[in-house]
């Protein structure tokens, strides 16, 4: 189906579009270009034009300039490995939101993290997921880190609590990561 020429997108590929045009745009160095970097300015026509096909719902899988720029940061291969697998099992809608239930409501709904003022409480972790409920009125989120899954939960009013880990486990590789995700999804079975 197409709206004059254009696909209909869904939330996942816009999300996938997103995070490409992050990670494109994160491969440019803006102080080496305002240093006049010929190497970094030479990046920019590739830039460009990546965006403005990323923009019109195009795939972009290689960029001049860009792609054959090895990743040196680890913990930033490892984010945009886990965000391809979190993507790949359908959760890229929950990514960087918790389950909020405000004072008096009934039910909840996901937001944004970055709505919850503070983090106090909150172990390292690399990504935040909503899960389909919370214990209580405030705030729940599944947080994922390179060896282990735990979730969350700070309670309202914000500025009086801390966020308190309510369960956690460890896992060894990405089907177990999945499998305590899914688990982790809907509350504990007592």
């Amino acid at each position: 189906m197409s709206t004059h020429g254009r696909k209909e997108e869904s939330l996942a590929d816009l999300m996938k579009q997103v995070r490409r045009a992050q990670e494109i745009i994160s491969q440019v160095d803006f102080e080496k270009i305002a240093s006049h970097d010929a190497d970094e300015v030479s990046k920019l026509g590739g830039v460009t034009d990546a965006l403005e096909a990323l923009s019109k719902g195009e795939e972009v899988s290689r960029v001049d300039g860009i792609d054959e720029v090895e990743n040196s940061d680890p913990r930033q291969a490892w984010i945009a490995d886990l965000m391809q697998l979190l993507d790949d099992a359908g959760y890229s809608d929950r990514v960087g939101r918790v389950y909020s239930i405000n004072a008096g409501d009934d039910s909840g709904q996901w937001k944004p993290l970055a709505l919850v003022p503070h983090r106090e409480g909150i172990p390292l972790h690399d990504l935040c997921l909503a899960p389909d409920y919370a214990p209580a009125e405030g705030a729940h989120g599944l947080f994922i880190s390179a060896t282990g899954v735990f979730s969350a939960h700070v309670t309202l009013p914000f500025s009086r609590h801390k966020w308190k880990v309510q369960r956690s486990q460890r896992y060894d590789s990405n089907e177990e990561l999945l499998a305590i995700v899914a688990s982790y999804l809907e509350p504990p079975e007592n």
